[in-house]
């Protein structure tokens, strides 16, 4: 059985066969994913994917599986964990590749093969600024000596921006998703963040061009109808919505507003790939707190901002990431003779 020729060029060493499998997706769980996954040392390398082709695929029984919208993707650290069904993000230690093919049609027991190439973004150098996020500050040149050296030309500022959070208690782990929803519409709002522990789950909404009069929280469950909760807490402190459907459920929801700094930026400079933001401690040391921010633009220009969490450490530094200096290499890969999943 072959592997990733990946391994022979850039990784040093031939992957075993247990590195990759087809599987069912674990968030839908219709659709197969061949999965790839790559150790620490390995996935230092690897940044990003594009231009992915895949040949004709075949089942043993002749059927032609087609590839989903979102076909070839690269999850790296920070990034949601393809494997799993809830919101968990990758560790530091792997970084999987994964090509969506579209539910089959008829049964089958293995792919004889799956080949193509892609274009992989790997080497490079990243370069990390910091940035005051405290301050409320005008839009005014970043002229970091790291930012110049990778030939960018940034400007940006410090605005506020109110959150609604919602707290589920109680119920969180039969929760699958939070959206809001404005009075007399049917168009949900997705959460801009979300975050949690043991028996909760916290989703952070931007109240920024929303209508805040009538807001109502849709609940969708993994095995049962969704809860509309109306009349949600929209005071600086939480309280708890009332609601009999709630009470059903035996869950417990909280909401209040809260206002938090964003750091924004526009410009352009001669990058490989934005690395993101990332929030530090006083001593540099990455608290893997997963930042909450947006990027736009093109392959010489940017535009990013990223927002504070409410609950942010103290000390805690925001940092701006570029890569430079990396490549790009076209990579042919080849497997033989998948089992269909169980």
């Amino acid at each position: 059985m072959k592997s990733l020729l990946l391994a022979v060029l850039l990784l040093g060493g031939p992957l075993g066969t247990e590195d990759y499998k087809l599987v069912r997706d674990p968030k839908f769980g219709k659709n197969l994913v061949l999965l790839q996954e790559f150790p620490a040392k390995k996935a230092a390398t690897m940044w990003r994917i594009d231009d992915a082709e895949v040949e004709e695929v075949k089942t043993d029984s002749g059927e032609v599986l087609k590839t989903s919208s979102y076909m070839f993707d690269l999850s790296v650290e920070g990034d949601s964990d393809p494997r799993s069904k809830r919101l968990a993000w990758l560790p530091a230690d792997s970084a999987i590749i994964s090509i969506e093919f579209r539910k089959e049609a008829q049964p089958f027991k293995t792919v004889p093969r799956i080949a193509g190439s892609y274009k992989l973004l790997h080497g490079g150098e990243e370069r990390w600024v910091t940035l005051d996020h405290e301050a409320l500050a005008d839009v005014h040149p970043w002229e970091q000596e790291d930012l110049k050296e990778g030939g960018f030309e940034l400007q940006g500022g410090v605005r506020e921006v109110q959150l609604l959070k919602v707290t589920i208690k109680e119920g969180a782990m039969d929760v699958d998703k939070v959206h809001l929803r404005a009075a007399g519409s049917d168009e949900l709002i997705s959460s801009e963040s979300s975050s949690g522990g043991l028996g909760y789950r916290v989703y952070e909404f931007r109240l920024t061009d929303v209508e805040r009069e009538g807001l109502v929280a849709v609940l969708e469950l993994d095995d049962s109808p969704e809860i509309v909760v109306e009349n949600l807490p929209m005071g600086s402190k939480a309280k708890s919505a009332k609601s009999s459907e709630l009470k059903q459920a035996k869950a417990k929801l909280e909401s209040h507003v809260v206002t938090v700094p964003e750091v924004h930026a526009k410009g352009s400079g001669d990058y490989d790939l934005i690395r993101g933001f990332r929030w530090v401690s006083s001593k540099g040391k990455d608290l893997g707190i997963y930042p909450n921010y947006q990027f736009g633009g093109g392959k010489k220009t940017v535009s990013a901002s990223c927002m504070a969490p409410s609950d942010l450490p103290r000390g805690a530094q925001l940092q701006f990431g570029v890569l430079v200096g990396a490549r790009w290499e076209t990579i042919d890969f080849l497997y033989e003779d998948l089992k269909a999943p169980k």
